[in-house]
C-alpha cells in the first residue's frame, strides 16, 4: 500500500487533543507531528524522500524547541535532508507538546503495518544532537561501540575519531 500511513513511533494522548509526538511513514515519506492540540496547534512536516518499505534506513529526527516546523530536522543515514525535500503542513504550535502517554514503537510485524516497515532501534536524548553527532551515530551503528572508540581516541589509544564522538562520550559519561 504505497498510499498508506504506517506508524513508526508515537507518544500521543488521544484523550487530550492528540497531544504529543508522532512519526510515521506516509506515502513513502517521513511524517513528523508535534501536537499541542490537533489540528489547531501543531507542527507537522513531511520529508519527501521515497522511504519505501523493505529498505533499511537510518532516520534521525531532531527538534530545536523553536515552536516552528522549520526547527524539525530529518536526517537520512546521517545527512540532513535539504529544504527542497521538506513540506510544511502545519506551523501553529503555541506551547509545548509534552504528553504523559506511553511510547508506541512499531516493531516489524507490530500493529497493522506494511510488511518490512518497523523500528529496530530507538534513542531519546535530552538535548538536540549536532550534525556531527548524528553522523557519528549513523556511521558506528551502535552507541556502545562508538563510545568505546571515542574513549580510546580521547585516551590517545586510537586515532581518527569521527567528529561528534567526543561530545557524545562526554554526554553519556559525564552528564
Amino acid at each position: 500500500n504505497k498510499r498508506g500511513k504506517w506508524l513508526l513511533l508515537s507518544k500521543i494522548d488521544s484523550a487530550d487533543g492528540e497531544r504529543g509526538i508522532r512519526v510515521s511513514l506516509e506515502a513513502q515519506n517521513i511524517s513528523v507531528e508535534l501536537v499541542e492540540r490537533w489540528p489547531e496547534r501543531a507542527l507537522h512536516m513531511i520529508a519527501q524522500r521515497g522511504f519505501g518499505p523493505g529498505a533499511k534506513r537510518e532516520i534521525f529526527v531532531t527538534y530545536d524547541g523553536s515552536g516552528k516546523a522549520a526547527g524539525i530536522m530529518v536526517y537520512n543515514t546521517g545527512k540532513a535532508l535539504g529544504s527542497r525535500f521538506i513540506q510544511i503542513r502545519s506551523n501553529t504550535l503555541e506551547n509545548d507538546f509534552e504528553s504523559d502517554a506511553p511510547f508506541r514503537i512499531a516493531l516489524p510485524g507490530a500493529y497493522e503495518q506494511e510488511p518490512g516497515v518497523g523500528v529496530s532501534a530507538f534513542e531519546i536524548f535530552d538535548r538536540q544532537l549536532s550534525d556531527d553527532e548524528i553522523l557519528a551515530l549513523s556511521k558506528e551503528k551502535s552507541i556502545p561501540g562508538m563510545l568505546a572508540k571515542a574513549r580510546a581516541h580521547l585516551e590517545g589509544k586510537k586515532k581518527g575519531a569521527i567528529p561528534g564522538q567526543a561530545e557524545l562520550l562526554a554526554h553519556y559519561l559525564y552528564d
